[in-house]
């Protein structure tokens, strides 16, 4: 679902086939910021997933930087696109769904982006995770 107040998106997705995704509290929904050509400029995404019961899968990003958050430890990595449509090609990928959800209300993802992306795992069986992610279209550089 996609919902529009004035320049911020609310993004509501749905979770894929294996795992359990639910938004957390109002506060941590999923939003965007918009450029005045219906760019997303912005955007952040709290979102927890657990595997079902009915397979053996577990989350296994690996954790080549961390930082603590309080008492919380979050894998972490950043990452920058000079055309950030390579993350919507592929069939069936979270990436083309919310390409596609903001394309059917008259938006889209910026052609370059950088994001942060952070990764908590409540317990060692790495079956529950939240993720935050962080991203933006980087400015342009002004020309002299």
């Amino acid at each position: 679902m996609l919902r529009t107040t004035g320049r911020t998106v609310l993004l509501l997705f749905t979770a894929a086939s294996g795992c359990t995704s639910a938004a957390r509290p109002a506060g941590s929904r999923p939003q965007a910021t918009l450029a005045d050509s219906n760019v997303v400029v912005s955007r952040s995404m709290i979102q927890y997933e657990h595997f079902l019961p009915t397979n053996h899968m577990r989350y296994g990003y690996p954790v080549e930087r961390s930082v603590s958050l309080g008492d919380l430890s979050f894998a972490y990595d950043v990452k920058g696109w000079a055309d950030y449509r390579v993350t919507t090609a592929d069939s069936g990928s979270d990436g083309q769904a919310a390409a596609r959800l903001l394309d059917a209300h008259g938006l889209a993802f910026p052609t370059r982006a950088v994001r942060v992306r952070m990764f908590y795992f409540p317990d060692s069986s790495r079956r529950s995770e939240i993720t935050v992610i962080d991203g933006e279209a980087p400015p342009l550089k002004e020309r002299a």
